[in-house]
């Protein structure tokens, strides 16, 4: 009876380690196509191949229900900024959904790209909020300062991003 509770105790936290390995894998995975993608961006339009090289800064997680499903899904922001000076005008951030499943599981939807600096945040009535900072005509190099906020949604499997307005 004890080896039955330990092999099904042991069961479980190896499904679970993979499913959340998983989740990594496929976070991994899109991190890794918006750098080449930003780096290839920027190359574009570089006069010499001494352009922008971008790495991951950051990278912060909600867990919420976006598509109303009953299932817990994952909003990621990615925080992107140029390797070798790393500063606001240097900045880009990737908002990515990844749909919860049944069985802990998750898929990758979407995602919406924002300017300089974005953070994202449940509001109390459970939707999502993307707060990007962008600069103004008097701002500093250092310190954007002009506030737009964007609700993400999902509607029938498409992920939208929408301004809010003040």
């Amino acid at each position: 009876m004890k080896k039955l509770i330990l092999l099904t105790a042991f069961s479980i936290l190896f499904t679970s380690n993979a499913e959340a390995s998983t989740l990594k894998q496929q976070i991994n995975t899109r991190v890794q196509a918006s750098i080449k993608n930003l780096n290839l961006e920027s190359g574009k339009d570089a006069t010499d191949s001494d352009y922008f090289k971008f790495s991951l800064k950051s990278k912060e997680v909600i867990t919420a229900d976006i598509n109303h499903d009953g299932i817990k899904d994952k909003i990621i922001a990615l925080n992107f900024c140029e390797k070798t000076s790393c500063h606001p005008t240097t900045m880009s951030t990737e908002i990515a959904v990844f749909i919860g499943q049944k069985g802990q599981k998750f898929t990758y939807l979407d995602s919406k790209f924002f300017a300089i600096t974005a953070s994202i945040q449940q509001d109390n009535k459970g939707r999502i909020n993307v707060h990007q900072y962008d600069y103004f005509e008097d701002d500093g190099h250092c310190c954007p300062s002009h506030l737009t906020k964007f609700n993400l949604t999902v509607e029938d499997g498409k992920l939208f991003s929408r301004k809010i307005k003040d």
